[in-house]
């Protein structure tokens, strides 16, 4: 049986991969343009795999597994929040959408920090293209499930399990 460890390790490689394939593959290769809500969901992976490493590297005994738990879940119930508005954002009738505003990079340069991340986080009309889709679910739907996977995983792992 793998170690609490390992199973840390191995959640946050998964991390990482779904980030290396969302900017390597479907970036570069598909040339799929990532709207607003997509790089908010991809730093909510790269925050998950690095907690993954904290919890892998710095264990602790009782209280320490508490915290671990408590920060993975946290970071993996926010990155499912960002898919649900992503997808809510998809099913709208296009009518709904808000208007095309300032692309992702045009936005950190002409707004405020705080308004930008807002804006951010809100999403725009782009995120309710759907640009691709595999077995009936869009990008957003996947990221959706690979949130719930990863916080049963840490959960499991750095809960319910011994050392």
């Amino acid at each position: 049986m793998l170690s609490r460890k390992n199973c840390n390790l191995i959640a946050a490689i998964g991390c990482f991969a779904l980030v290396a394939y969302a900017y390597f593959y479907m970036e570069k290769t598909l040339y799929l343009i990532p709207c607003p809500l997509c790089y908010a969901q991809r730093l909510a992976f790269v925050v998950l795999g690095v907690l993954f490493v904290l919890a892998a590297f710095f264990p602790g005994a009782k209280k320490g597994k508490l915290i671990h738990t408590t920060l993975l879940l946290l970071a993996a119930i926010g990155g499912a929040a960002l898919s649900i508005r992503h997808l809510y954002l998809q099913n709208l009738p296009k009518d709904q959408l808000a208007s095309c505003g300032v692309d992702f990079y045009g936005m950190w340069d002409v707004m405020p920090f705080g308004q930008a991340v807002i804006s951010m986080l809100s999403g725009a009309s782009d995120c309710g293209s759907v640009q691709w889709q595999w077995l009936g679910l869009s990008i957003p739907g996947w990221t959706l499930l690979a949130f719930i996977g990863f916080a049963l995983w840490a959960l499991w792992h750095n809960a319910f399990r011994g050392a």
